[in-house]
């Protein structure tokens, strides 16, 4: 080589070097800063302590539940093993490592009953409805210790097999292997699928056990007894999960499979009939809970249930609401189309706080996925029922939510389980061909998101 190509070569190794060495000081810097900004999320009044013992003793019992997920899904599903295995694999390692993380920064208030409820709590009915919960911390704490971390392993656990759920439900439904998978793919992703799944909360296994509701009855390989009897034991454990209101989303599924199968209008007139007559058989038999039940709901809506905490906490939607009529037609509107635009994904604008932080980019999420849905819903409701079939437990679950913000609740979790069966929905159009023909629902909706977003920036800035 001679002085010449020396030097060109000197010169090529050097400004290699240099934009090597320039990335990895930008790349240390990005990370420096990241940290940084997650440490500043940090909330100290909203932890539980976590030592690093506990850390270490989380990891064993997640290596655990690893090991029981891959041979769970290689029991019930060899052919696609190895794309669901992948599903779950991915899931896992991003839940179990974001579970790490958030344990550091902070709690959802409702973290700390679940936590601290059956530690101090010497004699409960474990196995009255809505216990389960406690009932699986108690029992955690008792046979290991009072981890934190040990029943977010769980949910870790549930939530890495919910990918899996909407891939096998899309296909189910659509019979189109490509839109399945990418259905799986990105609920392996989604923000408020990542992020619940690492909290000792019941959402996660919610949404789950309603998931596996709807799959039982929309799978193709089993006969209607088997069915049956699945659905009455999931029914009854959800129960035991979140009481009669959750329950009742599931029965809303078993009750269209039922009138898509049993004969058009005159099942639904039967299912009807039974369904008033297990009403009255069981307000003669438990008169003072059906009482309960329905003074509960009137007084939810009650002028005093909008007053007080609540109504600073949302003053610009108690503005559009007649207070001395919350039953009507126009506060129910309201309401509703509230819910299908906020939070806005600029909330975390107002207020740098990791819980808007997550919302906001979970409506991002939302404000693509909710328009899909819709146009998938329009396409095939004519010839295919299991799309009307989805679509009756998100539209319970979004009204809930929705109506719910009266009553003080923080309903954004609760809309986020419904926005699974949205994910199953919308991989029906994950199609260009079908979004081009129902451009104008696309529209419509574009169109409404800016209007919601000029008077939301409008009334909170």
């Amino acid at each position: 080589m001679d002085r010449t190509g020396k030097k060109n070569f000197i010169l090529e190794v050097s400004k290699s070097l240099f934009f090597k060495f320039l990335f990895c000081v930008v790349f240390f810097k990005i990370c420096e800063e990241l940290v940084v900004f997650i440490l500043s999320l940090q909330l100290p009044d909203r932890l539980v302590p976590i030592t690093w013992r506990d850390e270490v003793y989380v990891i064993f019992w997640g290596i655990l539940w690893f090991t029981i997920g891959a041979i769970l899904l290689a029991f019930i599903d060899v052919k696609n093993f190895r794309f669901n295995f992948s599903l779950f694999v991915n899931a896992f390692v991003i839940r179990f490592l974001t579970m790490l993380v958030l344990s550091r920064i902070f709690l959802y208030d409702d973290e700390f009953g679940a936590f601290y409820y059956p530690i101090n709590q010497s004699s409960m009915d474990y196995f009255a409805p809505s216990k389960f919960y406690f009932y699986l911390n108690k029992v955690l704490y008792q046979l290991f210790s009072p981890n934190i971390l040990l029943p977010k392993a769980v949910n870790v656990f549930i939530g890495s097999l919910i990918p899996y759920l909407i891939y096998k439900n899309s296909f189910y439904i659509f019979n189109e292997e490509k839109k399945a998978r990418l259905a799986g793919i990105l609920t392996v992703f989604l923000p408020w699928a990542v992020v619940y799944s690492t909290t000792n909360l019941k959402e996660t296994l919610t949404a789950f056990v309603l998931l596996l509701i709807f799959l039982n009855f929309i799978k193709k390989d089993i006969n209607f007894l088997q069915k049956l009897t699945q659905g009455i034991f999931l029914l009854l454990f959800m129960i035991w999960l979140r009481g009669l209101h959750w329950t009742a989303i599931g029965i809303s599924i078993v009750f269209v499979y039922f009138i898509i199968n049993m004969g058009g209008y005159k099942a639904f007139i039967r299912m009807s009939v039974i369904g008033i007559l297990i009403f009255f058989t069981l307000y003669i038999i438990r008169p003072d809970l059906v009482s309960k039940w329905i003074s509960t709901f009137v007084l939810s809506l009650s002028k005093k249930a909008i007053t007080g905490q609540h109504i600073s906490k949302n003053a610009v939607v108690i503005s559009f609401i007649d207070v001395k009529h919350l039953l009507s037609f126009k506060t129910f509107i309201v309401l509703l189309l509230r819910g299908l635009f906020s939070p806005s994904p600029f909330t975390f604008l107002r207020l740098i706080d990791i819980t808007k932080l997550i919302a906001s980019v979970s409506m991002m999420c939302w404000y693509i996925l909710f328009p899909l849905a819709m146009v998938s819903f329009y396409h095939f409701y004519r010839f295919n029922p299991y799309v009307f079939m989805c679509l009756v437990p998100f539209f319970f679950i979004f009204v809930s939510s929705s109506v719910g913000v009266i009553m003080g609740a923080n309903v954004f979790r609760h809309k986020m389980i419904g926005a699974y069966f949205l994910v199953v929905m919308a991989s029906g159009a994950f199609d260009l061909h079908i979004i081009r023909i129902h451009n104008k629902i696309v529209l419509l909706w574009i169109l409404g998101a800016l209007l919601f977003l000029v008077l939301w920036f409008i009334f909170r800035f």
